[in-house]
């Protein structure tokens, strides 16, 4: 199966501005990302935010959690550059068509179907792609009818590179995998493992590659998706890939 190749802003342009702010995400489309990644978290009224950290301190200097936090205190916080966080039905609804790749941070089925019930309005559902680190919530979304893309948890990824492909076939819940190079030691960048997915129909993103010659290696390797910080950088070296 030959899968659409696609470069990910990750949280947006994150190297140049504030992540998974409106700004970051614009600048990564302007720079040539074709889809862009981002991350959710529930409010303590139950909205859906785009955001990555369980709470506010590294990027808004605000310590509290999301979780702790209504939507409308949340949507003051101060992300730099005159940004503030955003909710996932207002990302949906400026970037139109744009593939979204979702990753569902909470490790709570309620942020799964909280997400789902947003995406599903949207009218996006074939141009989103969700997952989660967490095996109750990837679950979750199963169980509650998504037919979309979905990423393979961690024990998924470990299952195909592990096992003979006949007893990985049943584990693989999901169809595609979103990985960095390497995981506790373990090369998941060689043609071999990549060879494993495709044999199984996944398609394989890695993340998050800012180098222009590893983004080069992993495309020539059979990479599917680059997921990166800076899309005008890598963009511009995977150029040259092109006949």
């Amino acid at each position: 199966m030959d899968h659409p190749f696609r470069l990910y802003g990750h949280r947006g342009a994150a190297a140049h501005h504030p992540e998974n702010t409106l700004r970051a995400l614009e600048a990564a489309v302007q720079a040539g990302a074709d889809a862009l990644e981002t991350d959710v978290r529930l409010s303590a009224d139950g909205r859906v935010v785009v955001f990555h950290d369980a709470d506010g301190a590294r990027t808004c200097q605000q310590p509290h959690r999301l979780r702790d936090r209504p939507w409308a205190e949340i949507a003051t916080w101060d992300a730099g550059e005159g940004q503030h966080p955003m909710l996932l039905s207002e990302l949906l609804e400026v970037f139109g068509s744009l593939f979204v790749n979702i990753d569902v941070k909470d490790d709570d089925p309620e942020a799964a179907r909280r997400t789902l019930e947003v995406v599903q309005a949207s009218g996006r559902a074939e141009t989103v792609g969700l997952g989660s680190f967490h095996a109750r919530v990837a679950r979750a979304l199963r169980g509650a009818g998504w037919r979309g893309q979905l990423a393979l948890t961690p024990r998924g990824v470990a299952a195909v590179r592990l096992l003979p492909l006949p007893l990985a076939q049943p584990l693989v819940r999901g169809d595609a995998v979103q990985i960095p190079t390497q995981r506790y030691g373990i090369r998941l960048d060689t043609p071999r493992f990549l060879s494993r997915c495709h044999a199984l129909g996944l398609r394989v993103d890695f993340w998050t590659i800012d180098d222009p010659d590893e983004a080069i290696a992993l495309v020539r390797a059979g990479a599917d998706g680059i997921v990166t910080n800076d899309p005008a950088a890598i963009g511009a070296a995977l150029e040259s890939l092109r006949p």
